[in-house]
């Protein structure tokens, strides 16, 4: 989505500039999720398989308080108005043409860096569109500069905020934004290609207008209830890259990393370490330690832990790291 100058990142005194939407000047080429104007079982497996890296990534879902499941239908609701869902969706320089909006979710470079990550959202490879998805939900996630983007636009780090945040003074297609969202969200089909299953997300309202610290306690409460299958199975050839890996003391998700010291980089980096990503709980124990980041993480205690089998789990509302994976 394209959208006016809005946020001011404090950190490093870098202006972040949004891009401004077009979308909406020209009624035949508004995209509405209720599938009037774009057929939503059209997604490519490239954007899929972003959308899942990018969720499934410890900064991902985790770190924003939500499911996996949840940060799927988040991300692609708002993919859908940021690029139609074309992975490859052309550069456009509203307000920095050194560094345009790009790809699935519309994002710079200097995006990237804001909410803490070192990987390129411009490059059009796997990577890159894992690092774009990223980026984008981190960003709507109020993780830019530490949250501080998001203060001037809410007194909290709720999606609402985030959304809010991201349009910035583009407030005419706020309603329209979030409501295409929120039709992604509720869509059965979506669901069932992301194989979701029934119970395994809140309402809309509850993860779209809470908090972080509400999202973060009621998201052990839904983890917890007995869930059902989706009557619909999710596609068998959509590509799962990240399962597929053998075991390497690189991170998982498909996102690349610096070679050593050279976070500057940007051709290619992993995410780097955030305060609230390692529980200091664990620090002393039994860890395992992502040697590019140094960001550490505990071990599952199951792997039971792991239900879609790509190395992480979740134990006592943190991620964990299942061994051998």
């Amino acid at each position: 989505m394209k959208t006016w100058p809005s946020a001011l990142i404090v950190a490093g005194s870098v202006v972040i500039f949004g891009c401004k939407t077009t979308k909406t000047l020209n009624p035949g080429s508004t995209i509405k999720a209720d599938g009037a104007s774009w057929d939503l079982g059209n997604m490519p497996s490239a954007t899929y398989t972003a959308i899942k890296n990018a969720c499934d990534h410890p900064l991902g879902a985790a770190d924003l308080g939500i499911s996996k499941e949840e940060c799927y239908l988040i991300v692609a609701g708002s993919a859908v108005r940021e690029s139609s869902w074309n992975p490859n969706k052309s550069c456009e320089p509203w307000g920095n043409a050194s560094d345009p909006c790009c790809g699935l979710t519309q994002s710079r470079r200097m995006d990237a860096k804001a909410v803490g990550l070192t990987c390129n959202p411009h490059d059009f490879n796997p990577d890159g569109y894992t690092c774009n998805a990223l980026t984008g939900l981190r960003n709507i996630g109020c993780k830019a500069s530490n949250g501080q983007d998001c203060r001037q636009h809410g007194s909290d780090a709720s999606l609402h905020t985030g959304v809010r945040k991201h349009l910035g003074y583009n407030t005419a297609n706020l309603n329209s934004y979030i409501q295409d969202m929120k039709s992604v969200y509720q869509r059965d089909d979506i669901r069932a290609k992301f194989g979701i299953k029934s119970g395994a997300t809140r309402s809309w309202d509850s993860l779209f207008y809470g908090s972080l610290a509400t999202r973060q306690q009621s998201l052990s409460q839904v983890q917890s209830q007995p869930q059902q299958q989706p009557q619909q199975q999710p596609p068998q050839q959509e590509p799962q890259q990240h399962t597929q890996q053998a075991p390497t003391n690189k991170p998982e998700a498909s996102i690349p990393h610096c070679d050593g010291p050279n976070a500057s980089n940007l051709s290619g980096c992993a995410p780097t370490k955030t305060s609230g990503t390692v529980d200091p709980a664990v620090l002393g124990g039994d860890v395992w330690v992502d040697t590019y980041s140094q960001a550490k993480f505990p071990y599952c205690t199951t792997n039971n832990s792991d239900p879609d089998g790509d190395g992480w789990g979740w134990e006592q509302s943190k991620s964990c790291k299942v061994r051998g994976r």
